[in-house]
């Protein structure tokens, strides 16, 4: 409940402030920010205290995501965008695998967070660098560092990894366009181009010089213009409805998984991660050839019917706990694979100097379904999948209302 209040307000805020002063910064913000809180949260003795650390922490988590997938999303070409951003996802998607590796060895939770902040240790104190040099001879340093305190080879491998590919990130070139720096996004360009062995084609920004004079000028103003549009404030309407429901069912069957799946709590989020990691290809070739939208409303609908399939085992005098098993499996896999797709759908859908202010919007009612999804499971627990599903099924006719997308 606190962690999605956090999400809900910090990731509204990040929106509005990324779009003022750029994906990178707020960033780099985040990353600190949650690097210091997770370790405060482990030393507190105060309710308090620990209930306001875990609502920052849990916010800026998701602000350090969203900030990195407007990144993604805008320096991918639009043919290359869904092929990006499923890279993105899986990268998360692993990082979830890794966590139940941890998690099932570290029963312990102050030590397990502990284990799972060192990577940031290494990533937050290497960011004020810009010299390859500078960075190698502070990670070396903080490296052994960890290897004292922690002891644990593979997060010090994991660090050190999750270093070298953070260090390069560069700012949005788009977000850069937008905010006049033309000079920045040109080499921004130009480094991306020498990378893929490309030259870089002659351009005069015409566009973003254009899209440039509606940019943000201030910390509301970009929330504002979100609304002066009728069309856009429409489409943020249906997004923020499928964005509520679509997190109330992925965390109401993702936060009560050991009541919703019989079994194991470990394999069964094991086998639920592995199956989204390789399912990623599938959903990424579909979002090319077929767009989203009928892919978002079909997920969703399916979603919804496997999760309705549930009761019916348990309803029988026969022992069918494995047919309840299967069934939850891929229901829970398709409002993943939704949830991924909507907020590939909310970046494309919404302009540069305004998209993750739109997202943070988004994610702030999204956050509300998730606050919710808790008090449905513990009021309907034989009924929540049943209540769920429908609300799924329900809500699939709104994305009927927003433009068809495909990767042109």
């Amino acid at each position: 409940m606190i962690g999605m209040a956090g999400m809900m307000v910090i990731s509204m805020l990040t929106g509005a402030l990324s779009d003022r002063f750029g994906r990178k910064t707020l960033f780099i913000f985040h990353n600190w920010l949650v690097l210091a809180v997770s370790i405060a949260m482990v030393f507190v003795k105060s309710e308090i205290a620990f209930l306001i650390l875990r609502f920052i922490e849990v916010g800026a988590c998701v602000a350090v995501f969203m900030c990195v997938y407007g990144i993604v999303t805008e320096i991918s070409a639009p043919s290359n965008r869904v092929v990006g951003t499923s890279i993105y996802i899986a990268g998360w998607t692993l990082g979830m695998l890794f966590v139940i590796l941890v998690a099932y060895f570290v029963r312990e939770w102050k030590n397990l967070q502990l284990i799972l902040t060192t990577p940031l240790i290494l990533t937050g104190v290497t960011f004020p660098f810009r010299s390859i040099k500078a960075v190698v001879v502070v990670v070396v340093v903080v490296v052994v560092v960890v290897v004292v305190v922690v002891v644990v080879v593979v997060v010090v491998v994991a660090a050190a990894a999750v270093t070298v590919l953070l260090v390069e990130i560069r700012q949005s070139p788009k977000w850069l366009l937008s905010r006049k720096r033309y000079s920045q996004a040109k080499a921004v360009l130009q480094t991306i181009a020498r990378v893929n062995g490309k030259p870089l084609p002659r351009t005069d920004f015409s566009e973003a010089i254009l899209e440039s004079k509606h940019a943000s000028a201030s910390f509301f103003k970009g929330l504002l213009l979100l609304f002066k549009s009728p069309i856009l404030a429409f489409r943020l309407v249906i997004l923020s409805i499928s964005w509520a429901v679509n997190a109330m069912v992925y965390y109401g069957v993702g936060l009560n998984l050991g009541f919703v799946i019989p079994g194991d709590i470990y394999l069964n989020f094991f086998v639920i991660t592995v199956s989204s990691l390789l399912v990623l290809p599938l959903m990424a070739w579909i979002l090319v050839a077929k767009g989203r939208r009928l892919f978002l409303c079909l997920c969703m609908v399916l979603g919804g019917i496997f999760c309705i399939a549930t009761i019916f085992p348990s309803l029988g005098s026969n022992n069918l706990s494995w047919v309840t098993t299967v069934l939850s499996y891929v229901g829970k896999l398709l409002l993943t694979t939704s949830f991924a797709i909507i907020w590939l759908y909310t970046t494309e859908l919404l302009p540069t100097h305004v998209r993750l202010s739109g997202v943070g919007f988004c994610n702030f009612f999204g956050r509300l379904g998730a606050m919710a999804a808790p008090y449905v499971a513990t009021l309907v627990r034989f009924r929540k999948k049943t209540l769920s599903a429908g609300v799924s099924l329900s809500e699939r006719m709104f994305p009927n209302f927003i433009p068809k997308l495909v990767s042109k």
